[in-house]
C-alpha cells in the first residue's frame, strides 16, 4: 500500500562546530499539502530543508522519498527525485536572460548538420512561456535578470523548479523580500501549485501567512521539533508560544514619549548608486532627540544607501 507521506525525515540530527542545528527531528510530509515549517531565526528550519535538498547530509537519521530510503548527496540528486528549492537569497546569473537562467545545466540541444550541438533557446523559451502561463507566473523569457525586480526574480526561481518537473517544492522565507501586494500574489501562486498536486514546504516565521495558506504546521524551537498541528486547529498565539518556548505579548507596554528638539533634518535627499540609478529619490524627514526613528521597507528599496548617505 502506498504511503500517504511523500517525504519522511526520521530522527534527523545535524551538528556544526559548537552547535546542534537539528536534534532527533522526525517530520512526515503528506503528498499535495502545504506544510509550514515555523521557527525563530536559528531554530534549524533552513538546515533541515537543506538536507532534503542535498546541500548537507544528516549526521544521524534517514530520509525517505515516496517510501524509498534515499541518501540525497547533492542538489542535482534532489532534482532527480523531483525536489526543488527557492532559497532566501536567489541563485541567478545577473547578466543572463530569464531563459538562460532557467535552463542552465540542463540546456536542450539541437544539432546543426546532424553533429554540431547548439543550445535550443527557442524551444526552451516556448516551454517556459507555457509553464508561466499555466501557473500565472508572468515573465518575459528574454529579459536580463539584472533588469528584473525582486518579485520577477523569485518567479524565475519558481519556474526553474517547475521546468525541472519538481513535485516537492521548498520555499525558504519567500516573503522576506516582497511588498504586501507581492506577498498576496505569491500566496495565490502557492495555492495554485497545491491545486495542481504539488507538495509545498514553506519555511517561515510569519504566523498570519501560515494561517492564510498552510494545511499543517511543524514548529521548531532551538533545533527540536515541538509539534505538528493542523493550522485550522491552532491559534497564532499558540504557535508563537511553541516557537519561542514562552508566552508572547503581542502588545508590549510602551510609555508615552518625551521628545526634545530636532537634532537631524534631511531635506529632499536623492542618492544614486554606482550605475547612476536613483535608489533614494527626494526623501525628507526630521528626527527628534529621544526618538526611535524607524525606516521600513522591503529589502533593496534604498534603506542602506539612505543610512550610508
Amino acid at each position: 500500500m502506498e504511503s500517504e507521506y511523500i517525504v519522511e525525515m526520521k530522527n534527523i540530527t545535524k551538528r556544526f562546530p559548537g552547535i546542534t542545528a537539528n536534534e532527533n527531528v522526525t517530520l512526515k510530509i503528506k503528498k499535495g499539502e502545504i506544510l509550514a515549517l515555523l521557527g525563530e531565526n536559528g531554530a534549524g528550519k533552513s538546515t533541515l530543508m537543506s538536507m532534503l535538498f542535498g546541500m548537507y547530509e544528516p549526521d544521524e537519521g534517514e530520509i525517505y522519498v515516496r517510501g524509498k530510503r534515499e541518501v540525497i548527496s547533492s542538489p542535482n540528486f534532489a532534482s532527480r527525485l523531483n525536489i526543488g528549492m527557492v532559497h532566501q537569497h536567489f541563485k541567478l546569473v545577473s547578466d543572463y536572460t530569464i531563459t538562460e537562467n532557467i535552463i542552465l545545466g540542463i540546456e536542450p540541444r539541437k544539432y546543426l548538420l546532424g553533429f554540431i550541438p547548439v543550445v535550443n533557446k527557442k524551444e526552451a523559451s516556448e516551454k517556459i512561456a507555457g509553464i508561466s502561463e499555466k501557473y500565472g507566473l508572468k515573465v518575459n523569457p528574454e529579459q536580463i535578470i539584472e533588469t528584473a525586480d525582486v518579485s520577477v526574480r523569485q518567479r524565475v526561481e519558481i519556474l526553474k523548479m517547475l521546468y525541472r518537473e519538481a513535485e516537492i517544492l521548498i520555499f525558504d522565507e519567500p516573503t522576506a523580500v516582497l511588498t504586501p501586494q507581492e506577498i498576496q500574489f505569491l500566496m495565490k501562486i502557492l495555492k495554485g501549485l497545491r491545486e495542481d498536486g504539488k507538495t509545498i514546504i514553506l519555511i517561515t516565521h510569519k504566523l498570519e501567512e501560515i494561517k492564510q495558506v498552510a494545511d499543517r504546521c511543524a514548529v521548531l524551537c532551538r533545533g527540536k521539533l515541538t509539534g505538528i498541528f493542523n493550522v485550522s486547529e491552532i491559534s497564532t498565539s499558540q504557535m508563537a508560544k511553541l516557537m519561542v518556548g514562552r508566552e508572547v505579548n503581542f502588545t508590549p507596554p510602551k510609555k508615552p514619549s518625551d521628545f526634545k528638539e530636532c537634532i537631524l533634518k534631511v531635506d529632499h535627499l536623492t542618492v544614486k548608486n554606482e550605475t547612476g540609478f536613483e535608489v533614494v529619490n527626494d526623501v525628507s524627514f526630521q528626527i527628534r532627540q529621544g526618538e526611535i526613528f524607524a525606516i521600513a521597507g522591503v529589502s533593496g528599496n534604498g534603506q542602506i544607501e539612505l543610512a550610508d548617505a
